[in-house]
Protein backbone atom coordinates (compact mmCIF):
# COMPACT_ATOMS: atom_id res chain seq x y z
CA UNK A 1 0.00 0.00 0.00
CA UNK A 2 1.09 3.53 -0.53
CA UNK A 3 1.76 5.97 2.31
CA UNK A 4 -1.53 6.90 3.98
CA UNK A 5 -3.45 3.89 2.72
CA UNK A 6 -1.36 1.59 4.87
CA UNK A 7 -2.11 3.64 7.98
CA UNK A 8 -5.84 3.70 7.18
CA UNK A 9 -5.81 -0.09 6.84
CA UNK A 10 -4.10 -0.47 10.21
CA UNK A 11 -6.59 1.88 11.87
CA UNK A 12 -9.58 0.05 10.39
CA UNK A 13 -8.13 -3.29 11.46
CA UNK A 14 -7.47 -2.04 15.00
CA UNK A 15 -11.01 -0.69 15.41
CA UNK A 16 -12.47 -3.92 14.03
CA UNK A 17 -10.39 -5.93 16.51
CA UNK A 18 -11.45 -3.72 19.43
CA UNK A 19 -15.10 -4.00 18.40
CA UNK A 20 -14.82 -7.78 18.23
CA UNK A 21 -13.27 -8.03 21.69
CA UNK A 22 -15.91 -5.72 23.19
CA UNK A 23 -18.71 -7.82 21.75
CA UNK A 24 -17.61 -11.00 23.46
CA UNK A 25 -20.47 -12.23 25.54
CA UNK A 26 -20.41 -13.55 29.04
CA UNK A 27 -20.57 -17.13 27.82
CA UNK A 28 -17.51 -16.72 25.59
CA UNK A 29 -15.49 -15.12 28.39
CA UNK A 30 -16.52 -17.90 30.78
CA UNK A 31 -15.52 -20.54 28.24
CA UNK A 32 -12.11 -18.92 27.81
CA UNK A 33 -11.59 -18.87 31.58
CA UNK A 34 -12.66 -22.49 31.98
CA UNK A 35 -10.51 -23.68 29.09
CA UNK A 36 -7.46 -22.40 30.96
CA UNK A 37 -8.13 -24.57 34.02
CA UNK A 38 -6.54 -27.99 34.61
CA UNK A 39 -8.47 -30.93 33.14
CA UNK A 40 -9.15 -32.51 36.54
CA UNK A 41 -10.90 -29.36 37.78
CA UNK A 42 -13.01 -29.05 34.62
CA UNK A 43 -14.05 -32.72 34.82
CA UNK A 44 -14.90 -32.30 38.51
CA UNK A 45 -17.06 -29.27 37.72
CA UNK A 46 -18.86 -31.17 34.94
CA UNK A 47 -19.44 -34.15 37.24
CA UNK A 48 -20.85 -31.90 39.96
CA UNK A 49 -23.14 -30.11 37.49
CA UNK A 50 -24.32 -33.48 36.18
CA UNK A 51 -25.04 -34.66 39.71
CA UNK A 52 -26.96 -31.49 40.51
CA UNK A 53 -28.90 -31.90 37.28
CA UNK A 54 -29.96 -35.40 38.27
CA UNK A 55 -31.73 -34.22 41.43
CA UNK A 56 -34.51 -32.27 39.65
CA UNK A 57 -34.91 -35.08 37.10
CA UNK A 58 -35.31 -37.63 39.90
CA UNK A 59 -37.88 -35.45 41.65
CA UNK A 60 -39.84 -35.12 38.42
CA UNK A 61 -39.76 -38.89 37.92
CA UNK A 62 -41.03 -39.46 41.46
CA UNK A 63 -43.81 -36.89 40.98
CA UNK A 64 -44.86 -38.51 37.69
CA UNK A 65 -44.87 -41.96 39.31
CA UNK A 66 -47.00 -40.63 42.16
CA UNK A 67 -49.47 -39.01 39.74
CA UNK A 68 -49.64 -42.21 37.68
CA UNK A 69 -50.36 -44.31 40.76
CA UNK A 70 -53.07 -41.90 41.99
CA UNK A 71 -54.88 -41.90 38.64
Amino acid sequence: MFGGQHKVGEIVERYAWEDTTKRKGRLERTYEQISGLPVSIVLGMLWLLGLLGMIPMTLCAVALYYLWSVL
